[in-house]
Parts: structure tokens; C-alpha cells; sequence
């Protein structure tokens, strides 16, 4: 008798509730039934109200055994193809969802049917026969309508049903507004850390920096490193290269100068020769080896040098 009394007990404080929320201006930012389907999802993100709470809010009352349900004036076939949109954006497509499936949203004008305005009371007594059809019994005050629209809000309460009016969106302050209306204690089917729980937005265009940054850490720098690193003396013979000038992080803040010059290396004066030797034109700014003008001519005439060594040790730099 006692376990029946206290199972009785636990089953009448676990009633099925049912939460219903209006589409346009409540979920989203904009009247976004308007729009011509299919939306793109760059849109979604930046038009949703709070996609990560109400992800979180629906997914932790569909677990403890409650209805999730829409209800918009989204009306006719276009207007429900933009409803849709969204949906799967929020849960994913609408074959592997368990709960707020394309067949079970209510989206019309009652007035554009022939019916009487009220509000979402007709949405909302469909969704009951929807639910109740599954051997579930939804009482009408364990209903709950979100909506940005007052006049829909004051006729859910005059059908006997709870309404939050929502004029920012359904967002964490809603939701803490409706918990609050329970004075006397918190509902079961909340859990605090809806709301002391981290809060992500979703970051249009994202931040360029971080990829970038990564790809000169992984890709590039390994690169310099190993060009900044002086030849070892068991290493093979390379052109003699001024490491000071080939630093990329420079380059980065700040571009080199135009004006190029010819740096005699060591191999180069310790022979007796010196830029005093070189034609005029091969001292001049913007001078380099390409711009002698007789193709016969070459480094090899310096004098004190070997064609090797001027190969190996000229360096052209940019300074």
C-alpha cells in the first residue's frame, strides 16, 4: 500500500508537459517565413535568437519525457519549406530527429482557413490530439507557450493554458522568467544548469587568424629554421647566404627596401677584390646580375677570383 501510495505520488508530480514554441520573431530575429526557401545556412546562424540554449532546453525536456512542439503562422507550402530550413539546421535532418519532426509542426493562419483568431489555441489543441494520440495525457494547464506576440500569450491563459510573452526572443532570460512564475517551488522538469551553463554564440565569418597562424608554425617555420641554420662544417658545399637578411619574421612587419647592393662576402675581398673594381652600372641602385649589358660578360673577369668561388660566395640581398 505504501509503495503504490508513493509511486502514485511521483507519477502526479511527473506529468507529461507539453512546450510549444512560436517560429517568427521568437526563435528568429527576423519575420523569417518571409524569406524564399532554401535558406542558407549562414543566414540561420546569424538569424537565430539562442540556437545552443534552445538546442539545450528541448534536448533536456525531450529526455525527461516531455513534448517539444511548433507553432507558427508559417502558412502554405513555401512559407513551411522556411520553417524546415531551420529545423534541420537546429537538429539535423528530419529522417534521424526524435523530436520537432517536419510532420508534427502546426504552421498556419487560422483566419486565412476560415477559422476564428485565436491566437495559437487552435495550433495548440492539434498538438494535443497529436500527443494524446500516443497514449500520452497532456492536461491544459501543463501546456506552455512561448511567443513574441502578447495577444497570442493572453489567449493561450484564457484557454487555460501557461504563456510566456517573449518580446526578445526565447532566450535564458525567458526561460528564467518562466521558472520564476513558480513560486512556490522550481519545477521538476528544470535543472539549473540550463542556465549556469557556458554560453557559445555562433561567430559570423569566423576569425581568420588562428589557421593562418597555425600554417606558419607547422609549414613554414620548419622551412626557415633549416635556412637560417649555417651549413655544418661535414655538411655539402652551398652558396655562402647572409643568414641576417633571410628572416622571414621581418619580411612579415615590415617589406624590404627596393634598393638592392651587392655585399661583397669574405672569399670575395680577402682575394683583393673590392666594389671599386666593378663597373659602374654593377654599383648603381637597382643593379644585378642580369643587367650586364654584354652576355660574355661575367664575375669570372674580378681579379684575384676563381669562377668557383664567385659562384659560390656572391650573394645579391636586399637590404
Amino acid at each position: 500500500m505504501y509503495i503504490s501510495a508513493v509511486k502514485s505520488a511521483v507519477q502526479k508530480q511527473r506529468k507529461t508537459w507539453m512546450f510549444v514554441w512560436d517560429f517568427d520573431k521568437t526563435l528568429t530575429k527576423s519575420h523569417a517565413s518571409d524569406q524564399m526557401p532554401p535558406v542558407a545556412q549562414s543566414w540561420i546562424a546569424h538569424d537565430l535568437v539562442d540556437a545552443d540554449f534552445f538546442r539545450k532546453v528541448t534536448k533536456h525536456l525531450h529526455g525527461q519525457g516531455h513534448c517539444v512542439k511548433i507553432a507558427s503562422w508559417a502558412d502554405g507550402p513555401t512559407r513551411r519549406h522556411v520553417l524546415t530550413d531551420y529545423m534541420t539546421f537546429l537538429f539535423g535532418p528530419n529522417e534521424k530527429r526524435h523530436y520537432l519532426r517536419n510532420e508534427g509542426l502546426e504552421a498556419f493562419i487560422p483566419h486565412a482557413h476560415g477559422m476564428a483568431n485565436e491566437g495559437k489555441n487552435i495550433h495548440i489543441r492539434n498538438l494535443l490530439r497529436q500527443v494524446n494520440a500516443h497514449s500520452l495525457r497532456v492536461e491544459n494547464d501543463h501546456v506552455v507557450l512561448f511567443d513574441d506576440n502578447d495577444y497570442n500569450c493572453i489567449k493561450a491563459r484564457e484557454a487555460g493554458h501557461r504563456s510566456v510573452h517573449c518580446p526578445h526572443g526565447f532566450n535564458r532570460e525567458a526561460w528564467s522568467a518562466f521558472i520564476s512564475s513558480f513560486r512556490d517551488r522550481k519545477p521538476s522538469f528544470h535543472s539549473d544548469a540550463l542556465l549556469h551553463g557556458s554560453h557559445t554564440r555562433l561567430k559570423e565569418g569566423g576569425s581568420p587568424k588562428a589557421p593562418i597562424m597555425e600554417f606558419q608554425k607547422l609549414c613554414v617555420e620548419p622551412v626557415l629554421q633549416s635556412v637560417r641554420s649555417p651549413a655544418s662544417p661535414t655538411s655539402s658545399p652551398r652558396p655562402d647566404v647572409i643568414h641576417s637578411y633571410l628572416h622571414y619574421g621581418d619580411w612579415l612587419s615590415s617589406p624590404p627596401s627596393p634598393r638592392a647592393s651587392l655585399t661583397p662576402p669574405d672569399s670575395l675581398t680577402s682575394s683583393g677584390a673590392s666594389l671599386t673594381s666593378l663597373p659602374s652600372y654593377a654599383t648603381s641602385p637597382g643593379a644585378s646580375l642580369t643587367s650586364l649589358p654584354d652576355s660574355s660578360t661575367s664575375l669570372t673577369s674580378l681579379p684575384g677570383t676563381s669562377n668557383t668561388s664567385t659562384r659560390r660566395s656572391t650573394c645579391l640581398h636586399a637590404t
